[in-house]
């Protein structure tokens, strides 16, 4: 099986032929087997890219971003203010 994936790099270097095209071997990366992602790694030219991503030398996949996640609320729901004052007019 390894020398699939053998095949698939070499195929992959030959039309990704530019940094930032190489950049698209990040996200082929989530397509490949768990067992196989180590040969993967070791054959991608992580160092080559156009925005590489490496720690200490072994590759890793960048954390993903958290989101925010914002609560809708009803007009009900939401917490009545205080009038405010500002140099002695309500607002």
């Amino acid at each position: 099986m390894y020398n699939q994936i053998d095949k698939l790099i070499h195929c992959l270097r030959a039309v990704l032929d530019t940094p930032t095209k190489l950049d698209l071997l990040r996200e082929i990366r989530h397509f490949i087997s768990p067992t196989h992602l180590a040969r993967y790694d070791a054959l991608v030219p992580y160092h080559k890219m156009a925005h590489p991503w490496m720690l200490s030398g072994v590759a890793t996949m960048p954390r993903p971003r958290r989101q925010r996640i914002h609560i809708l609320t009803t007009p009900q729901q939401t917490p009545k203010l205080k009038p405010r004052m500002i140099s002695g007019n309500i607002i």
